[in-house]
């Protein structure tokens, strides 16, 4: 988490957040701290395929919740603050 806030902050790359995404929770944060998309691995061993519905569906409500029009929106957000 926080060398993509780190990189981000710096250069404004194109960053895809891996390691550790198993929930929604987990993507939205690195999307907040710069990460343009982020990589599932572990989680679909552990809880199967169906894991990716389950993180699609939780950040399509929280994006709902916060009034936001889309992921891009979330990208970096944190350093905006």
């Amino acid at each position: 988490m926080r060398a993509v806030y780190e990189v981000y902050k710096e250069l404004r790359p194109d960053i895809i957040g891996v390691g550790g995404v198993e929930s929604w929770e987990d993507a939205v944060e690195l999307m907040l701290v710069g990460a343009r998309a982020v990589q599932v691995g572990t989680a679909l061993v552990r809880k199967g395929l169906q894991v990716v519905g389950e993180i699609k569906r939780g950040i399509k409500e929280y994006l709902e919740y916060m009034g936001l029009r889309g992921v891009s929106e979330l990208v970096g957000a944190a350093l905006k603050a």
